[in-house]
């Protein structure tokens, strides 16, 4: 089992998250705050909406998301999000 992802990768996924899916609960919550409570809430992203989420995740890190990335259970929950991004090295 891998250690959880770093509280500051956690918060940037939430932001990212937040600023992609319109109808996700608690918009009004703080990143953390919001991780915190929905870490494993289904997302429901449309394909559009996974699609500009790659794009942010590639405009605000280094990292460069492959098709193995880019799966629905890795774009499940932010958490699993969070996980993937974690285990590609992202901090």
């Amino acid at each position: 089992m891998s250690a959880p992802p770093p509280p500051a990768l956690t918060t940037r996924v939430a932001s990212l998250v937040l600023a992609i899916a319109a109808d996700l609960p608690d918009r009004d919550l703080p990143p953390d705050a919001w991780y915190a409570a929905h870490a494993e809430t289904p997302l429901a992203l449309s394909s559009l909406e996974v699609v500009q989420l790659v794009d942010l995740i590639e405009a605000s890190t280094d990292l460069l998301l492959t098709s193995a990335d880019v799966t629905r259970a890795h774009f499940a929950t932010a958490a699993a999000l969070a996980a993937r991004l974690a285990h590609r090295g992202l901090a």
